[in-house]
């Protein structure tokens, strides 16, 4: 017996050590991706409702969920553990229709064991632990009227319950009721889906407004057969399914709700870039991050980075994540470098994620990051598009200049107008929860350089105009104590593409008060002065410094704009103190005006004191990535 040990110990079997190995790093993986819930996330869940849509179509049971009613119902894709606050890993999507006699639930399950699970027949009042969706809800207010349990397993078995109150008060527990209601399950390869009607007849309600439903699965977990995890739409915190208390809300809805885009977030992470030199020689080393944030499982997700030279070339590369189910967040736990095998002064990363849903087809997700001097990035197309009149240009670029002038400083952190037409590319607000947390589009900048550990913390001796994804747009003024002056306001309906005029009026000593004010096509938006930690409107002081003005990104070249400019006017006087009609042309600076047009020039006119002349801008920031 020892010589056997001996013999195992001295020619251990490394094949299947290399395994056990892979095995617990992909377990590990799981376990971190299934735990790793974005701040946003838990909110967002917690205040959903279930949504049935009216259809006028007939449902015809067969597992296909074929009828285009199905999909003009917004799917219940999103499950937590019954215990743990954690994600589910293999997806599933529930959709609920209703007609004038039934109620129905569709669903469409990933079980890569599906072909591994055996189900005997069984009796409506026969619950079995097993891989299966369970629906349970309350026809009105929780506590005041009965409790329903529907289960559906991978066989087309079919569990019912029903829970009320008799006359006397007390609980009554019926399992295997005459619900009348009939279910069809189709398999395919590691996917099942099911549909299943109950008719309101034998409920004894009809559709109304205070119902509430919850949607869970019990699943056979791949990585630990034999196990059964339990997963649902609402989070239970260990407590019993029967608990109605939690169910969100289940809202018959009579038109088809309009579709909202909730597509995946895929960010750069501290992108940097620097010459290093090998054995082959000096060339740039690129530096990132990844992270990707989704509302609905992605499966076959992929993120591919390319590197483009200035011309557009691919000088490098490298595939970052290739996942069978992504549940809702991922990203690289260090940084990626890639070494170019020449030097560049700038390059661009373009970011590339492939996927496809559980409920569509492929989605393609691109993003393109600038380092370096993305001066050399850049050419007069994409400097100059079209501008707010036919005809005219723009600037597509973020751009520095000095706004000091041999006839004196043309901006002031005291007082002065900043004026500008904007045509976005996004929306004034999302309604996509998890883009809440995205950074800022920073519209101008001026103030000193921000340093390269806190490339965003505009907090000290600086003017910003930024625009927040929640829809809110501000002007803001901070001094070297930190403290500030902010007007901010929720912008309208902005949509991506429009232009729009946005004027900013300060004046921090105007008899002995601070007056900002935004203006937002020529239309008064806010004026109410917040400061440090409340409202106040005190004067402040600020420094004299003559800071360079960058437009389009804050000056490290972080947050950009992600916006056309056009027509800029720097004032050194508040120029308005009502209400005005914007101009789309000045063709001459009025006295105190700095003027850019961007007609094909980064050149702007100003007239000061009788003086005039001309201000050079350049595409970039005073700090790149």
């Amino acid at each position: 017996m020892t010589g056997r040990v001996e013999f195992a110990l001295l020619r251990p079997d490394f094949a299947a050590l290399e395994k056990k190995l892979t095995d617990l790093d992909q377990d590990k993986t799981r376990i971190y991706e299934q735990h790793n819930i974005p701040g946003w996330f838990r909110k967002w869940f917690t205040g959903r409702e279930v949504v049935a849509v009216k259809t006028s179509e007939p449902v015809v049971l067969d597992g296909e969920l074929s009828e285009p009613a199905w999909n003009t119902a917004p799917p219940i894709e999103h499950f937590v553990g019954h215990g743990q606050f954690k994600m589910m890993s293999t997806p599933c999507a529930a959709r609920l229709l209703y007609d004038g006699t039934c109620l129905y639930l569709g669903g469409t399950i990933v079980q890569p064991s599906l072909d591994k699970i055996r189900e005997e027949p069984r009796a409506a009042d026969q619950y079995a632990f097993t891989e299966a969706v369970e629906f349970l809800f309350v026809p009105g207010e929780t506590g005041k009227t009965d409790l329903f349990q529907f289960v559906v397993d991978t066989a087309g078995n079919l569990f019912t319950m029903r829970e009320f109150a008799t006359p006397q008060g007390e609980a009554k527990r019926i399992e295997g009721w005459d619900s009348g209601a009939t279910v069809a399950v189709k398999k395919g390869d590691g996917v099942w889906a099911f549909e299943l009607a109950i008719p309101f007849d034998r409920l004894g309600k009809t559709p109304a407004n205070d119902w509430h439903a919850v949607v869970a699965r019990n699943a056979v977990e791949p990585a630990t057969p034999g196990t059964v995890a339990t997963y649902a739409s609402a989070f239970f915190d260990g407590a019993s399914y029967q608990t109605a208390t939690v169910y969100p809300p289940l809202r018959f809805a009579s038109q088809v709700p309009a579709p909202k885009e909730y597509r995946p977030s895929l960010r750069c992470v501290d992108p940097g870039m620097q010459t290093r030199t090998t054995q082959r020689g000096a060339g740039s080393e690129i530096r990132f991050g990844v992270n990707v944030e989704t509302l609905y499982p992605l499966l076959d997700a992929t993120v591919g980075v390319d590197v483009l030279d200035p011309d557009g070339n691919r000088v490098g590369g490298v595939t970052v994540l290739e996942k069978p189910v992504l549940p809702l967040a991922w990203s690289t736990a260090k940084p990626v470098l890639i070494q170019l095998d020449n030097e560049y002064k700038a390059v661009r990363l373009r970011l590339t994620l492939r996927n496809r849903s559980i409920c569509g087809g492929p989605e393609t997700l691109e993003k393109i990051v600038c380092l370096g001097d993305i001066s050399a990035l850049f050419n007069d197309q994409q400097v100059f598009p079209d501008g707010v009149l036919p005809g005219t240009c723009a600037l597509g670029a973020p751009i520095l200049f000095d706004a000091n002038t041999p006839a004196g400083r043309m901006t002031s952190l005291e007082r002065g107008t900043i004026e500008f037409w904007v045509k976005p590319e996004w929306d004034a607000a999302t309604a996509d929860p998890k883009e809440r947390d995205a950074p800022r589009n920073y519209l101008f900048h001026i103030g000193p350089l921000l340093g390269a550990e806190h490339p965003k913390s505009e907090n000290h001796d600086c003017m910003v105009f930024w625009r927040e994804t929640s829809g809110y747009v501000g002007f803001e003024i901070m001094n070297s104590d930190y403290d500030r002056r902010l007007a901010h306001a929720r912008l309208p309906d902005w949509k991506r593409g429009e232009w729009h005029h946005v004027a900013c009026v300060w004046d921090l000593n105007a008899d002995g008060k601070s007056r900002l004010e935004l203006y937002l096509d020529g239309k008064l938006a806010a004026n109410k002065v917040r400061g440090k930690k409340d409202w106040d409107d005190s004067s402040m002081k600020t420094p004299v410094e003559a800071y360079a003005v960058q437009v389009g990104s804050l000056n490290s070249g972080h947050c950009p704009a992600a916006a056309a400019v056009d027509e800029l006017r720097l004032w050194n006087v508040p120029r308005y103190a009502a209400g005005f009609e914007p101009a789309k042309d000045v063709a001459q600076p009025a006295d105190g005006a700095l003027v850019f047009r961007f007609e094909k020039t980064l050149a702007g006119q100003y007239l000061l004191g009788g003086k005039t002349g001309e201000i050079a801008a350049r595409v970039g920031a005073q700090r790149s990535p």
